[in-house]
């Protein structure tokens, strides 16, 4: 892939260094390479997500927070459904929370959350048994 991405790098910088447009060429090349290493890290990103869903450790960095602000470890259902991938349209996927104040659609505090993103002073409790 990088011997690729050079061969493309070259073939638009060529045309600007003939023309005597070195500073376009830079800048061609510059976006370029950074279109291809934003590229790269967003497989390698993906790549990692999904094996982290199918080994079901994915669902382990996260917990459920409840309408009255409590937070729990999630069931083994809740774990499944977050290891569960889903396309970016799909209406059945998870709420996740981007930080713990943030709400859902009908405003509501309840939401898987990150759980680093949990404030510290709050406690995790156990699972509920359902």
């Amino acid at each position: 892939m990088a011997g690729c991405a050079f061969v493309v790098l070259a073939a638009l910088a060529v045309p600007f260094i003939v023309l005597g447009l070195k500073s376009t060429a830079t800048i061609v090349l510059s976006v370029v390479a950074l279109s291809v290493v934003i590229v790269i890290v967003g497989r390698t990103v993906n790549a990692r997500l999904r094996a982290s869903r199918a080994d079901g450790s994915y669902a382990r960095k996260f917990v459920y927070v409840e309408d009255d602000g409590s937070a729990r470890e999630l069931t083994a259902t809740e774990r499944d459904y977050l290891n569960t991938e889903f396309q970016g349209a799909d209406g059945a996927r998870p709420y996740i929370k981007y930080r713990y104040a943030s709400l859902t659609p009908d405003r509501r505090l309840r939401g898987f959350l990150l759980r680093r993103k949990l404030p510290r002073h709050m406690d995790v409790k156990p699972t509920l048994s359902h």
